[in-house]
């Protein structure tokens, strides 16, 4: 995948280091895997989660599906989810709000954006809505 992206700057030895060293998480299921991580920028503390995805290329994801296809997806996960809080089913719970990311992810890429950009536009609309919270009240 790497030679095929010559603008993705993760060699696969970084990947495992990263995983190996607890820098990162390696999430693993029989279609493939997703490693996921974070940033912190030293000058202005904010966070970036890193999602390095691997599996949905080579499923054909990306070539074949299109974003409908994704929120069928999306819709099913969320179902799951609502299952599993209703039966108070924590390890699922956690499988179904993993399975979220990930189809959001993917959701993501087939519409031309970066996921890490979607997270950090929601976290912008909501620190300036803080930010004038505060102005107004304190």
């Amino acid at each position: 995948m790497l030679r095929e992206h010559p603008q993705l700057t993760f060699r696969p030895e970084d990947v495992y280091t990263a995983c190996v060293t607890e820098a990162a998480l390696l999430w693993v299921a029989p279609e493939g895997f997703v490693v996921t991580t974070g940033e912190t920028d030293n000058f202005t503390g904010d966070r970036t989660l890193l999602i390095w995805i691997a599996w949905a290329e080579e499923r054909g994801i990306y070539d074949k599906g299109d974003a409908k296809t994704q929120y069928v997806k999306l819709a099913e996960e969320f179902g799951e989810l609502a299952k599993a809080l209703l039966k108070d089913d924590q390890p699922e719970v956690i499988d179904a709000i993993g399975d979220i990311v990930v189809v959001l992810t993917n959701l993501a890429k087939l519409g031309d954006l970066n996921i890490e950009d979607c997270i950090q536009s929601a976290y912008n609309v909501i620190a300036k809505a803080l930010v004038k919270w505060l102005t107004e009240h304190l």
